[in-house]
C-alpha cells in the first residue's frame, strides 16, 4: 500500500492529546497495526486494574511507576520494560514524580487515537 502525504516524521510535541484519564497526557503515532503512545504521568496518578486484547510492551524513561501485572507487582526505573499479552489484568501506579513512559501497542487502540 502506498501512502500519499503521510508524515514519515513527527515530534511528540507535534501530536495531539487523546488523554481521558485524570493526571495522564497520551500522545499516539500509528499505522494500521501498531501504535505507539508518549504517556506522561502527573504525580500520583494512577492506571485503575484492567485489562484488554491488545498486546502492550511498556518502557520507563523517566521518573518510576508500581506495575502489577497478573497478580505480580514491581517497581520500574528508567530502562525498565513491562511486557503486557493480550487479556492479562495489570494496573499502574505512580510515585511522587513526574514519570514518562513510551508504550507500544498492537493491534492499535481507536480510544486513543
Amino acid at each position: 500500500m502506498m501512502l500519499l502525504n503521510f508524515p514519515y516524521f513527527v515530534n511528540k510535541d507535534d501530536l495531539n492529546n487523546s488523554s481521558k484519564i485524570e493526571g495522564v497526557t497520551i500522545k499516539s503515532v500509528y499505522l494500521n497495526n501498531v501504535m505507539v503512545t508518549y504517556m506522561d504521568f502527573e504525580p500520583f496518578s494512577k492506571i485503575p486494574l484492567h485489562k484488554h486484547v491488545h498486546e502492550q510492551i511498556s518502557h520507563v524513561l523517566k521518573g518510576k511507576v508500581e506495575m502489577l501485572i497478573n497478580g505480580e507487582k514491581k517497581i520500574l526505573y528508567p530502562g525498565d520494560f513491562a511486557v503486557i499479552p493480550s487479556g492479562i489484568e495489570h494496573e499502574a501506579i505512580i510515585f511522587e514524580d513526574f514519570t514518562t513512559i513510551i508504550d507500544s501497542w498492537s493491534p492499535i487502540r481507536e480510544d486513543y487515537k
